[in-house]
C-alpha cells in the first residue's frame, strides 16, 4: 500500500508537472506571437504614416508650383485656370479729369490740326497676390456719363485693351495678335475720327469721341491667357489711360474715369 500510494503520488506529481510545463511553453509561444504581431503592427503604422505624408505633399499639386518656370505657354495657363480654384479681386481705378494736351513738351509735338500730336498718360496700379495666374479681367465704368476728346486708349501694362479710334491700333506692333502701345508709332498720324473703336476679342463698349456713355471691357479667355503669360509673377498690374489730341485746348480732356476692375486668378 505504501509503495502503491507512493507510485500514485509520484504519477500524480509527474502528470501535474508536465501540465504546468506545457502551459508555460504555450504561454511563451503566445507571448512570442503577440510580440511579433505587435512589431508587425508598428511597422504597418509606420508605413501608413509614410503614405499619409506622401499624400499630404501632393494634396494640392499646384501649391508649390513656381509659375515662372513651370508655365511657358498660354495653353498651360488656360489648363491651369480650368483645373484650379478661382479667386477674385476687385478694385476701383480712379483717373482724375484732364483738360488740355502738353503740346511741344517731352516727346509730344506742337499743335497741328488733323494730326495726332500730343497725349496725356495716367497709370493706376492693381496689386496681385503672390504666385497668382490671371484667368480673367474686366473693366466697367461706374457711371454712364464718361466723355472724352479727342481719343482715349486703355492699356493693361503694354497691351492695348481698347481704343477710340481703332485706326491707331493698326499702326502698332502686335504680340499674339494684341497691339502693344508705342507712342512713337501713333505720334504724327492723321486724325481719324470715323474708324470704329478698337477692342481686343470679347465684350467691349466705349462711347466714342465727344459722346456720353459707359465703358465695358471684358476680353475673352484666350486674350487674357496671352497677356497673363507676360505678367507671370508680377506683383502689380498697371492700367493706363491715354488721352490724345491734335491742336486745341479741349483736346486730351476727359471726365473723371472710375473703372471697377475685376481680376479672376488661380494659384
Amino acid at each position: 500500500m505504501i509503495i502503491l500510494f507512493g507510485f500514485v503520488a509520484s504519477c500524480t506529481d509527474s502528470s501535474f508537472s508536465g501540465s504546468v510545463g506545457s502551459n508555460r511553453n504555450q504561454e511563451q509561444k503566445e507571448d512570442k506571437t503577440s510580440d511579433a504581431e505587435h512589431i508587425e503592427l508598428e511597422d504597418a503604422d509606420e508605413r501608413v504614416v509614410e503614405q499619409d505624408n506622401d499624400l499630404g505633399a501632393n494634396d494640392n499639386p499646384h501649391e508649390e508650383l513656381d509659375v515662372e518656370t513651370d508655365i511657358s505657354s498660354s495653353e498651360q495657363i488656360l489648363k491651369r485656370c480650368d483645373s484650379g480654384e478661382p479667386e477674385t479681386k476687385k478694385q476701383l481705378l480712379n483717373f482724375p479729369a484732364t483738360q488740355g494736351c502738353p503740346f511741344g513738351l517731352g516727346d509730344n509735338l506742337d499743335t497741328d490740326n488733323g494730326t495726332i500730336t500730343a497725349r496725356v498718360e495716367q497709370t493706376v496700379n492693381f496689386a496681385m497676390p503672390d504666385k497668382a495666374v490671371i484667368c480673367g479681367i474686366s473693366l466697367r465704368s461706374t457711371t454712364s456719363s464718361i466723355e472724352y476728346d479727342d481719343f482715349v486708349y486703355l492699356l493693361l501694362d503694354k497691351f492695348v485693351l481698347a481704343g477710340d479710334s481703332g485706326h491707331y491700333a493698326t499702326l502698332l506692333e502686335k504680340e499674339d495678335g494684341i497691339p502693344v502701345w508705342d507712342w512713337s508709332r501713333v505720334r504724327g498720324a492723321s486724325h481719324e475720327s470715323d474708324t470704329p473703336t478698337f477692342c481686343v476679342a470679347g465684350v467691349c463698349e466705349m462711347p466714342g469721341t465727344e459722346k456720353l456713355g459707359k465703358i465695358d471691357i471684358r476680353p475673352d479667355d484666350k486674350v487674357v491667357a496671352d497677356i497673363a503669360l507676360e505678367l507671370l509673377n508680377k506683383k502689380e498690374l498697371e492700367f493706363t489711360l491715354i488721352s490724345m489730341g491734335d491742336n486745341d485746348s479741349e483736346d486730351c480732356q476727359h471726365t473723371p474715369f472710375e473703372l471697377e476692375v475685376t481680376a479672376t486668378y488661380v494659384k
